[in-house]
């Protein structure tokens, strides 16, 4: 259950973070590109995952509430 909020959690600090901050993103991802990964399609589309990542942050927190509040 409280793996459930962790997630809608992190969704939504990513969501929040491609709305407000896609410079900061970019430049992480550069650095990602470096050591990790390679995908720079994150920046193109982000407000599309912006939005993506806040409903799964919202159905998480949904999720998490209702099962922790069942009786």
């Amino acid at each position: 259950m409280i793996i459930l909020i962790v997630i809608g959690v992190v969704s939504f600090l990513f969501a929040i973070a491609l709305f407000f901050f896609p410079d900061q993103l970019k430049k992480m991802n550069e650095m990602g590109n470096q050591i990790l990964f390679t995908d720079e399609r994150a920046i193109v589309y982000r407000k599309i995952a912006g939005i993506l990542l806040l409903l799964l942050s919202f159905l998480f927190f949904f999720i998490g509430y209702y099962i922790t509040n069942i009786k």
